[in-house]
């Protein structure tokens, strides 16, 4: 790419545009969080696994809900667009009748497309009932 801008005169504005991509990369660590995010969800599975198979008596309820909270202790500062975004998605999934417009976030669609990188205006977000 650099090679063909490089042929129309653009080499400078390409090698600087793939610096800034470059630094944009390594300083937000798109992959990092992907993987982070990927461990958090095969373990909160598992342990959705692991009540789904057994009966529910008061001492696996209080295992369970240590276990969650040693997974929760891991998860990263909680970005509230992105919760709200995860917010509306258990909404759609398990469906809550008639009202499930009232109970989904006013999101825009430039903090939805911005939502795994910076928590873009969050004092915007509707309050939800809970």
């Amino acid at each position: 790419m650099a090679s063909l801008l490089g042929a129309w005169g653009l080499a400078t504005p390409a090698a600087a545009a793939a610096a800034v991509a470059a630094a944009l990369g390594v300083a937000l660590g798109p992959d990092r969080r992907a993987r982070e995010h990927n461990g958090l969800a095969r373990e909160f599975v598992a342990l959705e696994r692991k009540m789904t198979l057994a009966g529910c008596d008061p001492e696996r309820l209080a295992e369970w809900q240590a276990a969650r909270l040693e997974i929760e202790a891991n998860e990263p500062p909680v970005l509230r667009v992105l919760d709200a975004l995860c917010h509306d998605e258990m909404i759609r999934v398990y469906g809550h009748g008639d009202n499930d417009d009232q109970q989904r976030s006013n999101v825009s669609w430039l903090q939805r497309a911005l939502a795994n990188v910076v928590d873009l205006r969050p004092d915007r977000l509707r309050k939800r009932a809970a």
